[in-house]
């Protein structure tokens, strides 16, 4: 044993103890948005939320008021992202900050399709990609 680390890692465990040195990560989807049904390979389209995903928005900002201590709100920069990180951060008094890594991926052909519209369009990269 390296006794040389032990009052480190102690020092630690009383650091810990004595301080909340933990984070909780909420990761929510945005509300929804045209073309649910049938699912299809959105990605990066740009997509305005429905009436009911702007509830949904809602609703999931009062849900995580009363059960959460949020210090901050990060979203995609994509309008459904962005406006469901607004409605969950507004009764916090949070604004979003927007980030591209959050961004979906980009399905170049395939966005818009289903897929088995994505399948018969690129037969081989579709089952490679499933």
């Amino acid at each position: 044993m390296n006794t040389a680390a032990a009052p480190g890692a102690a020092a630690l465990r009383k650091l810990g103890k004595e301080h909340d040195m933990s984070l909780e990560l909420l990761l929510i989807r945005h509300g929804e948005v045209p073309g649910i049904d049938p699912p299809r390979f959105r990605g990066r389209q740009d997509l305005a939320l429905t009436d009911l995903g702007k509830v949904q928005a809602h609703a999931m900002g009062e849900w995580v008021r009363d059960r959460f201590n949020v210090s901050a709100i990060y979203a995609s920069p994509l309008s459904r992202c962005i406006d469901t990180a607004r409605a969950i951060g507004a009764p916090l008094a949070l604004k979003v900050q927007a980030s591209m890594d959050l961004t979906d991926a980009d399905y170049g052909r395939w966005t818009g399709l289903t897929d088995p519209e994505a399948a018969a369009r690129d037969p081989e990269p579709f089952r490679a990609w499933k």
